[in-house]
């Protein structure tokens, strides 16, 4: 009896291994590692050709017909060219190992799964039993980098270095250093970056449940320090310029020790902590751009008062180029990130800023500040450096996941200038409005004054009514 069972047990294991081990597929583009990495494709109008081999290592077999089934998990990222089913012909060449070719194509970022389903037909297209093969492949759909990225980015940089240039110009050092004996404004700023919005970034996506690369995208802008191009909204708004200098200077040297603890502290849910890169190439930059520009601007202040302020006029207008710029080629550069959006990264990447700029001016109110002060407090609590995000994402995380973790930054960026200009167009027409009345009421009661005047000289005699 117990030989009987031996033999059956024997005769199943066979049959099992016979069903795995007689016929083998395999893909040729990646690796042999136990769990190969993806397959790394970009995201252009290139198609992309994967090689499978198909090896039988039983000798009583030999390849005739196959028929091969495709299917795709996501297919918004990825596009098969190939068709769906079709079947290969392997009779003429008689042989126990062949090779085919699977066409796809790179539509979005993401990942995508192939499914490949085969089954072995004999020369009279009978299927053999117990020989089939599922066999999967990932893909990684990445972004290729343009030349229009490029341009985008080089005349960012050009815009903010000439318009802290310019703030520069317009800057007193007494101003500065009375800023830091007044402390109050600073701490507001502090407080709304480097608390508020970081915890608030960290609540958003627990509460709308984003994916751990999103996620953490909207984590690394909230905890990043203030940018440079604040400074330029605050001279649009005619608010204090030095103090705005001030605040900016301190958050980005805060932010040394911030955001690697906010990373640390809150990041643990989204990625492993212990791999990350933090960007302090990019912070030291940030300050590089910060303190030189201005710097060359107090200079021409001290020595050529009279050429700096006639600079200072320019100061606006490319205020409002670079809003526009970011709203249009900004728009127009980035626009991959409008195929992957949803209402989730919209509303949380719109609130993130939007809420600092409110925490600014509500503790500007309770601080009972200036007006320009207020503008400063106000712009500086909700402006951050979405260059320092998007760089700790890049080197943190492999693609596609950081081109993914970043749309957070791009559209943070994106919806930091629609409610500043909004405010601005309403202030500027609030301002026209009030100073055209004021002419025309100026006018009437210059006109009722004269036909005052008019009346008090007695009407002389008219020659030809006497006569």
């Amino acid at each position: 009896m117990l030989s009987k069972l031996n033999f059956i047990l024997i005769f199943f294991c066979c049959v099992i291994f016979t069903s795995i081990r007689a016929c083998s597929i395999t893909c040729l583009n990646q690796t042999t590692k136990a769990l190969p990495p993806p397959i790394f494709i970009n995201d252009s109008v290139t198609d992309i050709q994967i090689l499978f081999e198909i090896s039988c290592i039983d000798q009583n077999i030999t390849l005739s017909y196959i028929n091969v089934s495709l299917s795709l998990d996501n297919k918004n990222v990825l596009e098969l060219k190939s068709p769906k089913e079709f079947q290969l012909d392997f009779t003429t060449i008689q042989t126990q190992t062949g090779t085919f070719n699977i066409t796809v194509h790179g539509l979005l970022l993401g990942y995508s799964r192939l499914y490949l389903h085969v089954q072995y037909l004999n020369s009279n297209h009978s299927i053999l039993e117990n020989i089939t093969n599922d066999y999967d492949v990932d893909f990684a759909v990445k972004r290729k980098q343009t030349v229009l990225d490029t341009i985008f980015t080089v005349v960012i940089i050009i815009l903010v270095s000439i318009g802290t240039f310019l703030i520069g110009c317009k800057l007193l050092t007494q101003n500065l250093f009375q800023n830091i004996r007044r402390p109050v404004p600073i701490l507001i700023g502090l407080f709304s970056q480097f608390f508020c919005l970081p915890l608030l970034a960290y609540g958003l996506a627990k509460i709308v449940k984003l994916s751990s690369s999103t996620a953490l995208g909207l984590l690394a802008t909230g905890a990043s320090p203030g940018g440079g191009a604040s400074n330029m909204y605050v001279a649009m708004y005619g608010g204090d310029i030095s103090l705005s200098m001030t605040m900016t200077f301190c958050s980005t040297i805060t932010a040394f020790a911030t955001f690697p603890l906010w990373i640390l502290l809150l990041g643990r849910d989204f990625i492993n902590v212990h791999t990350v890169h933090f960007p302090w190439e990019n912070m030291f930059t940030t300050l590089f751009a910060l303190i030189v520009p201005a710097s060359l601007g107090l200079a021409l202040r001290y020595f050529k008062p009279n050429i700096a302020d006639r600079l200072t006029r320019l100061l606006r207008f490319i205020t409002i180029f670079f809003i526009l710029y970011i709203l249009t080629f900004g728009i127009y550069t980035n626009l991959y990130i409008f195929k992957l959006i949803n209402y989730k990264i919209i509303i949380t990447s719109a609130l993130l800023p939007w809420t600092g700029f409110l925490i600014g001016i509500f503790f500007a109110l309770v601080t009972c500040q200036t007006r320009e002060r207020l503008i400063a407090i106000f712009v500086e609590s909700g402006l951050q450096n979405t260059g320092v995000a998007i760089f700790f994402l890049r080197l943190s995380l492999p693609q596609p996941d950081s081109d993914l973790a970043i749309i957070v930054p791009i559209f943070v960026a994106i919806a930091i200038p629609i409610p500043l200009l909004i405010i601005y167009v309403l202030v500027s027409g609030y301002r026209y409005y009030k100073k055209r009345k004021t002419g025309l009421t100026t006018t009437v009661s210059s006109g009722d004054e004269n036909a005052r005047d008019a009346t008090e000289y007695e009407r002389l005699p008219n020659t030809d009514d006497e006569a």
